[in-house]
């Protein structure tokens, strides 16, 4: 279920930073008609695979890495002290 937000997110994200973008570089977004122009779709859809790849593996390391330390917790190695163990 975790991809489904990988995929959905990096859109949002390219068309945020193009349009961020062309305070300093014209011509990537038109004002007037609210919608990207042909060079600023182009980036637009590269950054998007950038996003997703690096969403992608963000979240699948994040997933590895809680199922490593849940682990090691379950096995006793790792004591987690938290206010709901004083029952």
């Amino acid at each position: 279920m975790g991809d489904v937000g990988a995929i959905s997110a990096a859109p949002v994200e390219a068309l945020a930073v193009v349009q961020y973008a062309d305070g300093d570089y014209h011509g990537l977004y038109n004002a007037t008609t609210d919608a990207l122009t042909p060079l600023g779709l182009f980036y637009a859809a590269l950054l998007g695979v950038v996003f997703f790849v690096i969403t992608y593996y963000g979240v699948k390391w994040l997933r590895n890495t809680n199922a490593w330390i849940t682990t090691i917790k379950d096995r006793g190695g790792i004591e987690i002290i938290t206010p709901c163990n004083d029952y």
